[in-house]
Formats: C-alpha cells, sequence, structure tokens
C-alpha cells in the first residue's frame, strides 16, 4: 500500500524568488509543448500520437462542445440514461476531433485536455490579478489570454461547466511512500500517523513470488479527517451535590470530558456568560478547569458547562455555595423575669452567611462586672429561659448566631437588664384541666380455650383494662361462681386468673369473665374440656349421691 506524502514546508523568500524565475522560464519556453516532451519525449510511439498537444483547430472543436452541451457533461446524472446520454455525447466530442486532427484521440485525452485548457486559463487569470495588485510605478508582468483561453474564460462563468469530470492520476514526479513495510495477506489496512486536513492518493500493489504487480490507484484523493467521537462530560461524583467552600478559599474543578476532534466548551453562571475578570477558565482536549483564587459570596450559583463537537453536544451543571459567617441576631428581648428565672426572645438574623443557621449561644454578665459567661451552646430555638441566677443581681444577656462557618462576630444584646430582686414575685401557676383518665372496661389479652386432665389444677387467665377498677364476676355456663371452695379467684396487675382444683369431666363448659364498673361492661368466653375421670352420670349410676360428688 502506498500514499502521496503531504505537501512539502513552505518555501524561503530566497526558494519563492527561484521558484518565480522557473515560471518565467517554463512561460517563456517553446509553445505547445509538454514538459514531458522537454525531458525526453515518449517511450512508444503510439503513446505519443495520444499525448501530443491539441491543434488549435482541435481545441476549438472542444470548446464549441462544451458550451453547447457543458450542463448535461457536468450536471450530477441522477438516472441511468442521463449517464449514457452523457457517454455518447463525449463519443461524439471525440469523433469529431478525431475527424479533424486524425491522431486518434480517446474520451481520457478529451477530457484531459479540457481540465488542462481549463487550469492554464484559471492560472493565468489567478496570475494577472495578482499582479493588478502591485502597487501603480511597480514592475507588472501580465500574462495575456489567447483566444481560445478567453472563450474558456467565458464558460467558467457559466455554472456546473467548472465541474470536473475528470480524475487525472497524480504526476510521476511526486513522492510515494510505502505505508506498509511488511506484506499483509488482509485486503484492509490502516494508515497512521497523517496530518489532519491533508489529501492523500493511495494506490495498492498485489505481490506474489514472481514479483509485484502493477499498481492499482484509488480513483480520488482521500481527505484525512480525524473520527468524530460525541463529546461525553465525566462530571465527578462529588459534583454532583452542591461544591461548598468558605469565602476567602481557592475553588479548584476538573471536569474531565471525551470527544474528537477537540471538543468547544463553554460555561455559563446562572444563564448567563462568566466574567472572565473574575473567574479563571482554562480548556485542553480532555478537560476544563474552573479555578477561583479567592472565592466570595457573589460566586455562588448555577454553573452550566456544554461540551459540542460540530452537532453533537453534552451538558452538565454544578452547583457552587460560598458561605462566610452569619449575621447577629436582629434584636434579642426579655420577656418575664421571676424568681431566679430569666425568659428571653429573639429573632433570626437577616444574613445567615448563605447556610442554614445551625444554633444559637448564650451568654450572660453581671452588670458589675460585665464579665461574660456562656450558659447555652448549640441552642436551635429563638426562645429560652436562663435559671439559678442570684438574687439581688442585675444581669445582661447576648445572643450569638451559628452556622457551618462558626459564629457571627458579633453578639446582640439586650437593651435592659433583668433584676432579681430578693423578695421575689410570687410564682404564678398556670391552670391546667385534669385529664380524663376514665374509660369503661376493655379485655386486652381475652379468655383461651382450655383443655385440662382429670385430676390436676386447671387455670384459665385474662386481661382487662378500665378506669375505675372493674369489679370481676366469673360464671360457669352463665351461672355465678360464688363460694365454691373448688374455685379460686384472684386479680394482679389486671390479670384476672381462675383456678379449677383437681377438675373432672364435671367441670368442663363453657367459662365467663365479666369485667363491670360505673362506665360500662365487658365479657370474655372461652371453653374448658377435662379429659379422664368419670362423668357424673357415671358417678350417680355407681350409686354416689350428688352431694358427695359435688364435694
Amino acid at each position: 500500500t502506498l500514499f502521496r506524502s503531504p505537501p512539502a514546508e513552505e518555501l524561503t523568500p530566497l526558494e519563492k524568488r527561484v521558484e518565480a524565475l522557473l515560471q518565467l522560464a517554463n512561460l517563456e519556453g517553446t509553445p505547445d509543448i509538454d514538459d514531458e516532451d522537454l525531458n525526453g519525449g515518449l517511450d512508444k510511439e503510439g503513446e505519443a500520437d495520444r499525448k501530443a498537444n491539441f491543434t488549435d483547430e482541435e481545441l476549438d472543436i472542444l470548446v464549441d462542445n462544451i458550451a453547447k452541451f457543458g450542463p448535461k457533461l457536468f450536471g450530477t446524472p441522477s438516472t441511468e440514461s442521463n449517464i449514457e446520454e452523457k457517454n455518447k455525447i463525449w463519443a461524439d466530442i471525440q469523433a469529431k476531433i478525431n475527424a479533424v486532427g486524425g491522431k486518434n484521440r480517446s474520451i481520457k485525452d478529451v477530457k484531459k485536455a479540457w481540465n488542462d485548457l481549463k487550469k492554464k486559463t484559471k492560472k493565468k487569470l489567478a496570475h494577472n490579478k495578482s499582479q493588478a495588485l502591485v502597487k501603480s510605478g511597480g514592475p507588472s508582468n501580465l500574462q495575456p489570454l489567447t483566444p481560445i483561453e478567453k472563450r474558456v474564460e467565458t464558460l467558467l462563468n457559466v455554472k456546473g461547466i467548472d465541474a470536473e469530470d475528470f480524475k487525472e492520476e497524480p504526476e510521476e514526479a511526486e513522492q510515494w511512500i510505502v505505508a506498509n513495510p511488511e506484506l499483509t495477506d488482509k485486503t484492509r489496512f490502516t494508515i497512521n500517523g497523517l496530518p489532519t486536513g491533508s489529501k492523500i492518493f493511495v494506490r495498492v500493489k498485489a505481490v506474489n513470488a514472481a514479483g509485484p504487480s502493477d499498481p492499482r490507484l484509488h480513483p480520488q484523493p482521500i481527505l484525512v479527517k480525524e473520527v468524530i467521537e460525541p463529546p461525553k462530560i465525566r462530571l465527578p461524583r462529588h459534583l454532583k451535590q452542591t461544591y461548598i467552600r468558605k469565602v476567602g478559599e481557592a475553588v479548584n474543578l476538573v471536569i474531565p470530558f471525551v470527544g474528537k476532534p477537540r471538543p468547544k466548551v463553554s460555561w455559563k453562571k446562572n444563564g448567563a456568560h462568566i466574567d472572565k475578570s473574575q473567574i479563571n477558565i482554562r480548556n485542553s482536549d480532555c478537560d476544563t478547569i474552573i479555578f477561583i483564587r479567592k472565592a466570595e459570596r457573589s460566586h455562588s450559583g448555577k454553573y452550566d458547562l456544554k461540551v459540542k463537537v460540530e452537532n453533537l453536544q453534552d451538558k452538565a451543571s454544578i452547583d457552587i455555595q460560598i458561605v462566610d459567617r452569619p449575621g447577629p441576631p436582629q434584636v434579642v428581648m426579655i420577656e418575664e423575669v421571676w424568681g431566679e428565672n430569666v425568659a428571653l426572645e429573639w429573632k433570626p438574623p437577616k444574613d445567615n452567611g448563605n447556610a442554614n443557621i445551625t444554633g444559637y449561644t448564650l451568654q450572660k454578665a453581671d452588670k458589675k462586672t460585665m464579665e461574660w459567661f456562656t450558659v447555652m451552646e448549640h441552642y436551635h430555638r429563638t426562645c429560652a429561659t436562663i435559671s439559678e441566677l442570684v438574687i439581688g443581681n442585675e444581669y445582661y444577656f447576648r445572643v450569638f448566631s451559628e452556622n457551618m462557618c462558626g459564629l457571627s462576630e458579633t453578639a446582640t444584646r439586650t437593651e435592659k437588664s433583668a433584676l432579681i430582686e430578693k423578695e421575689g414575685k410570687a410564682y404564678r401557676c398556670p391552670d391546667y384541666k385534669d385529664f380524663d383518665f376514665t374509660e369503661p372496661p376493655m379485655f386486652t389479652q381475652p379468655l383461651v380455650h382450655t383443655a385440662a386432665v382429670a385430676g390436676y389444677n386447671a387455670t384459665l387467665n385474662c386481661s382487662v383494662r378500665g378506669n375505675p377498677k372493674p369489679q370481676i364476676i366469673w360464671m360457669k355456663n352463665r351461672i355465678i361462681i360464688k363460694d365454691d371452695p373448688r374455685y379460686r379467684m384472684f386479680s394482679n396487675q389486671s390479670v384476672c386468673t381462675l383456678e379449677i382444683r383437681k377438675p373432672n369431666p364435671y367441670d368442663g363448659g363453657t367459662y365467663t369473665c365479666k369485667a363491670v364498673n360505673e362506665y360500662g361492661e365487658a365479657e370474655a368466653d372461652c371453653k374448658l374440656e377435662v379429659k379422664g375421670g368419670l362423668t357424673f352420670c357415671g358417678l350417680l349410676m355407681q350409686g354416689v349421691p350428688p352431694p358427695v360428688i359435688d364435694a
């Protein structure tokens, strides 16, 4: 794979003068003879005939047909029929030229002749235009146009005639550089290290044991462009929340990003452009830096970053908060003095230092000494009661505000002092209404169905609440249990218990606990099943008297 090297470096003034002399010599050389003929001609007689200069008669026919069919020849073909028509026109022009000159010109030669004539005319026009800018009295070297070139100048002003329909190969004198020193068996290759913006020609040769083939040239020059990579801002995690700094501290934020070619970076603060006299912005290929040497509260706000590559862009926002110490409370007042106590109240400060107020510090001072002592720190409310003051003394009080930066520089003091009188004042007890704790009975834990074994004590438990304390009544099968030695009833901490001593199947049934007070009543039921032993009917059938069974 070969590619043509980019243009050489800029010529020195001396080299430019030599180049001008060479151009002058070329212009004064033998007319109608190419440089190739001067350098030795062509190798083959057929090639010499093909590349011989066109005569004026041939050029007249060429220019006449270009003027007639120019829009069709150089317009963009939209369909296959238009391409065929275009090729047919070139073939007709070729036949007309060959009929006059008899040199067997090809369509490629005809197209190249038109391109050469066009380039020569443009070169003369550019030269004459530059000579027109020479100061009056200076040397002038105008190059007059031939009649054919004047006709070409007129055609160049027609829209579309200047389009290219022929791509000529690079000159033999151009330098070709091998892009891959080692042969590759793949049909894909990447050429690295090319300067962005340059144009190169590329040709490829196939190589086998017999040697390399003739090169295959890419028909058009390739423009080296940097691959577009969409921009993406890599916002650091600590900048996704509010960035807080104190007044006087430095702010140095580095925000990396990616994107190719080099993205365009723009900053805005609260929707307006940043004042670069106060905030320094430094941009590079991969990051942007916002730097503030000494932060002030005016630097607080929302900073919007936009990174743009052509029509693609990415945005990010950063909230910067510059905080300072708060101002003192607006006013501190003594609301009331009683006994050894003083009630104070104050208003929050007007200036919170651009941060939330986290608390207050209260101090007291005896009027005689005016020495301040702290009585409360980090206090959150705007009213407080100072206690344990010395009877007979007179006190002043002051309050500091506090935020994340610390205490306010000054404090607000009470205008009047508070005198703790020796006799004191009678304490006025506020009238409070007694809370009504009365409620009707309510079981918080009901009775549970129980199975007991005959001959072993069984207990039934439940819990009840109520105010006043409710009276508890136990019933078996809705019959009140009273003065029966086989049952024992007791209550402790609202837990009611019924104990059945050595039950037998006769003791089974439905038991009810009833709680009653003056506000209502409540009941809880459960079933008791006694397993084992003889039933009441069984004892009667065995001849046991009922009084004995009940005993």
